[in-house]
């Protein structure tokens, strides 16, 4: 996720109008960029950006109460963050595969992994995801993932060992050169 600096002086003197075309329907423009129902609003707040809040709502008019794909507010972004990050999905995630709710783990992991493409927790509840939903080449990958983007997370190690256990317990009739298409990762184990 990109944090925006302090407001710059061109954007309180106007320039940011121009995005409107100068019909005077700032806030429409500005509400209109959007990335998974994620506006500018959201991420000013999620980056703890004030000075960029307040323009937003109060010189632009942007609305305090739009909602993003999973229904969560620029308070509950604001809230929920921490250095830019959102750590909400990854708990809701995980939440949802102890019930046994692979499906909705997997579409938690896939936008963190959107918004966190940096971070090896969302590699790691994507993994769990797909063990859980029996598709163990894909857990293997994402767990790959998660390894070369955080060398030596004890957490992903041991769920990649369980995962190619899996996936070759599934393939036994196959020997499909499962060993061969996944030495990569014994350099991580």
């Amino acid at each position: 996720m990109i944090c925006v600096g302090p407001v710059d002086p061109f954007v309180r003197t106007g320039t940011a109008r121009k995005l409107d075309g100068g019909r005077g329907r700032l806030a429409e423009a500005v509400e209109a960029v959007k990335d998974h129902g994620v506006g500018a609003l959201h991420l000013a707040a999620a980056c703890k950006k004030a000075e960029v809040c307040e323009y937003l709502v109060e010189d632009v008019r942007v609305d305090v109460d739009a909602v993003d794909i999973n229904g969560r507010t620029p308070l509950v972004w604001a809230i929920t963050c921490k250095g830019g990050h959102v750590d909400l999905d990854i708990v809701r995630g995980f939440c949802r595969l102890h019930v046994g709710n692979g499906e909705g783990a997997l579409n938690d992991a896939q936008f963190s992994r959107t918004m966190r493409p940096d971070s090896a927790h969302p590699c790691w509840l994507q993994g769990y995801s797909y063990v859980q939903l029996q598709e163990y080449e894909k857990a293997c990958d994402a767990f790959l993932d998660g390894l070369k983007l955080k060398p030596g997370f004890t957490g992903i190690e041991k769920a990649l060992r369980e995962a190619l256990r899996l996936l070759k317990e599934s393939h036994a009739d196959k020997k499909n050169g499962l060993e061969v298409q996944y030495r990569e990762a014994h350099v991580f184990l």
